[in-house]
């Protein structure tokens, strides 16, 4: 595996422990958003490794995700399609329409938690099957 997707790997491990802990000491909104890092960074791995080539500068997770020439199962695309506006909505009052943090709660960020792992590993799989 390249260096530059051990580095991606790396730092998706930290934003998930972050956003675990955001979520578990009721961070909810902070949570939510690394998780989102979390994925997003698992996601540029599995390109670099499945491609070989620099992912791109996006935020968007079904784009990485084609990126990898792969397609998610449907629970997994469901997954990063829930994550996605979170990327914003949990940091921008103007995105939120209001403070972030008022639109959520323990069980909405759990559930966002658990799809930004769903999304991850998918990719971490995507990084360990050699490609062809």
């Amino acid at each position: 595996m390249r260096r530059e997707a051990e580095t991606w790997l790396a730092s998706a491990a930290r934003d998930h422990d972050v956003a675990a802990e955001l979520v578990a000491t009721s961070r909810y909104s902070h949570g939510v958003f690394f998780a989102h890092q979390a994925a997003e960074k698992t996601l540029k791995a599995a390109v670099l490794v499945r491609t070989r080539a620099l992912p791109p500068m996006t935020h968007n997770l079904r784009l990485l995700a084609e990126r990898t020439g792969e397609t998610p199962p449907a629970e997994v695309e469901t997954a990063m399609l829930r994550l996605m506006p979170h990327y914003t909505a949990s940091r921008y009052p103007d995105v939120a329409q209001g403070q972030p943090e008022l639109h959520y709660n323990r069980a909405l960020a759990s559930e966002l938690l658990r799809d930004a792992e769903a999304v991850i590993a998918w990719a971490e799989n995507l990084c360990r099957e050699p490609t062809l």
